[in-house]
């Protein structure tokens, strides 16, 4: 399996508790899942029930409350920060609200440039500009969209 979670649950603690006690809101539960390679997955569910989360639990982006995930059989809470960021060039995830991940005053090539100075690939502006135009043509978009 290129992705798998076991167990997967995250819990974020409720501010002003009753009687002493700490509440929490069990935002992911108990979640198991497999995506093989070449495969993608697709959450859907109504608003705050733990979608985005999952998203973020998925990659590491937040800590799990209790669970693993496994990329590519390592288990990412092995892993440093330098090894997890290095790892994440291989990791995407797209949130469901464009207008919160894409500035609609960078063009497309901008946008996809920002992932690539993020891991410090493509070292020249030419050499960026050539994988963005083979990125989009991966996608069917014809490599001069990145400058709209």
């Amino acid at each position: 399996m290129l992705v798998e979670a076991r167990g997967l649950g995250k819990e974020f603690p409720v501010s002003g508790s009753r009687f002493g006690r700490q509440e929490v809101v069990h935002a992911v539960q108990d979640v198991d899942l497999q995506i093989a390679p070449g495969e993608t997955l697709g959450v859907i569910g109504e608003s705050g029930c733990g979608k985005s989360t999952l998203g973020r639990l998925l990659l590491r982006l937040i800590e799990p409350t209790r669970g693993q995930v496994l990329f590519d059989g390592q288990d990412l809470s092995t892993l440093s920060g330098r090894a997890l960021r290095s790892l994440r060039r291989e990791m995407q995830i797209v949130f469901q609200d464009p207008y919160g991940s894409l500035s609609p005053r960078l063009s497309v090539g901008q946008i996809v440039e920002e992932g690539l100075l993020v891991h410090g690939l493509g070292g020249t502006f030419e050499e960026r500009r050539t994988l963005i135009g083979e990125a989009l043509q991966e996608v069917d978009l014809e490599p001069e969209m990145q400058y709209r």
